[in-house]
């Protein structure tokens, strides 16, 4: 019987195994819409959020496979039916396409919870690659492997030596290059954090970003953070492309995109003197056409980080939908500094729809989750302040109780970045899991208040009574809301009587 040595990595990072699940899920083995695959996918990231020891079988039915909180494994046996399928693709995988990876997944009989094994094959690095493989479909990885050997062996030696010579430098100066891994990391969308010299990062939320790629003029800097507000990850924030000029040409197939531009300022980085409002401000085009600030006569004439996020070290994410790539299939991107240079730190594209941005959807949590709908739930984003919970009992009045499993509760805040102007629905999702649940009811009750860019949506809200009781789903739908100048709306939990709590968030452009 083959031997299997489990790999223990650091355990707040899962960049081996996420690669790994994000290579079996690609490879086309199982239908990325399946019911095998949402369940691996659950499991792993169980797994990666440290509770995968403690999954059922209701767990996964109702968590991952969308069946209703009634569910029982004595009467449906589709968790283990899935789970055989599983089982038996995987094994089909290690045995062909996924043969020569280190890491395997195995998800052993009787169990949900999966291992991460080490297969003793020592990975081989992925060949260096052109801008021009980002316009054409990927290609399989036995095509990509014979069709680049010889040009690896090449290629690689070149891209050792670049990257000898910029660690002896301590930055990359401003010479456009190609990138050194996969750019479009799942469709069409883009992600290259700008100023990072090789290699990928993994955030916090399992996204893929490049190092970065496709710019010329500027230089890459690196910059460090006590704390960083509103960031979900304040690594993505570590690099950054700067100077007085500089420009990404990206390549895109043809279509409508979605297109968040990443920056922050430190306070410990002093420019020429000064920090906070003022020390630095630009202005941003993209296929000529300036789009930071908005030329609506409603913005600052020039973009200022600071005081557009609110201070220093502090995340500041602009959105903007119906970007396009122009006629020679790339997008143009151009910072222009007007006092003391421009700044970067990541660029995200995805597809979009036109005329609006997709609905955006999170839960106070830690991992994504998947509704009944199929819709995804993103873990907890955009927030500052409170504390998470998790819980365990099943609310009721939903078909979804994983969105009320944990909570965002104390005195905080969501700052959620949107395309300048036009209106916007939010829906916020309660359950009250301790008062009545966990713990006595609360005398006098929990009350709270939220407020939209300080307008109030809800006063005194009290949980228990609009639910109907504790441990009980209830949402509340507030429709034209604007975003306010800094193209953010701010929603800010304040408790009355007891602490704010939230357990999902969602928001709809209304196309207005």
């Amino acid at each position: 019987m083959e031997s299997r040595e489990l790999i223990h990595l650091d355990p707040d990072n899962f960049a081996p195994e996420r690669r790994e699940l994000d290579a079996v899920l690609e490879s086309g083995i199982f239908a990325l819409s399946s019911n095998a695959a949402k369940l691996l996918r659950y499991v792993c990231e169980r797994h990666f959020s440290h509770t995968a020891e403690g999954i059922t079988e209701y767990d996964v039915a109702v968590q991952a496979l969308g069946r209703r909180t009634n569910f029982e494994a004595q009467r449906d046996s589709i968790v283990r039916v899935e789970a055989h399928r599983v089982r038996k693709r995987l094994q089909e995988y290690y045995e062909h396409e996924g043969s020569g990876h280190p890491v395997r997944i195995v998800l052993s009989r009787g169990q949900y919870a999966p291992q991460f094994v080490n297969s003793g094959v020592v990975a081989e690095p992925d060949a260096p690659k052109s801008p021009e493989d980002f316009t054409a479909l990927p290609p399989s990885p036995a095509r990509r492997r014979l069709g680049w050997l010889t040009a690896a062996i090449l290629l690689a030696a070149v891209a050792g030596l670049a990257l000898w010579f910029g660690n002896l430098r301590g930055r990359t100066s401003g010479v456009a290059r190609p990138p050194q891994s996969a750019v479009a990391t799942g469709g069409d969308s883009v992600r290259i954090l700008a100023g990072l010299a090789s290699g990928d990062y993994i955030d916090r939320f399992g996204t893929t970003w490049a190092s970065d790629a496709y710019f010329s003029g500027g230089t890459a800097t690196s910059v460090r953070y006590y704390s960083l507000a509103f960031a979900g990850d304040p690594a993505i924030y570590q690099h950054a492309r700067g100077g007085e000029n500089f420009a990404y040409d990206i390549p895109l197939r043809p279509g409508v995109y979605e297109m968040r531009l990443l920056f922050a300022e430190s306070a410990e980085v002093a420019i020429q003197g000064s920090v906070g409002e003022g020390a630095r401000s630009f202005h941003v085009t993209a296929n000529g056409t300036q789009i930071l600030p908005p030329l609506d006569g409603h913005h600052m004439r020039e973009l200022d980080v600071v005081a557009d996020a609110g201070g220093t070290n502090t995340a500041d994410v602009k959105v903007f939908k119906d970007i396009s790539p122009a006629a020679d299939g790339k997008l143009h991107l151009r910072f222009t500094g007007r006092k003391n240079g421009a700044l970067l730190n990541g660029i995200e594209i995805v597809p979009g729809v036109k005329g609006r941005i997709k609905p955006l959807r999170w839960r106070a949590g830690e991992t994504p989750y998947s509704d009944h709908d199929g819709n995804l739930w993103l873990a907890d984003r955009y927030f500052q302040g409170g504390r998470f919970s998790r819980f365990h009992a099943v609310v009721a009045h939903t078909p979804d109780p994983g969105l009320y499993e944990s909570e965002r509760f104390g005195s905080f805040q969501y700052s959620i970045p949107v395309p300048s102007g036009g209106s916007y629905t939010v829906r916020l999702y309660f359950a009250e899991n301790y008062f009545g649940g966990w713990a006595a009811p609360a005398s006098p009750p929990r009350l709270f208040s939220v407020y939209a860019n300080h307008a109030p949506l809800l006063r005194d809200f009290d949980l228990s009574r609009e639910a109907g009781g504790a441990v009980t789903a209830v949402s509340r739908t507030f429709r034209g809301i604007k975003p306010n100048s800094f193209d953010k709306i701010v929603l800010s939990f304040e408790p009355s009587t007891e602490f704010a709590i939230v357990n999902a968030i969602s928001l709809e452009d209304e196309g207005k």
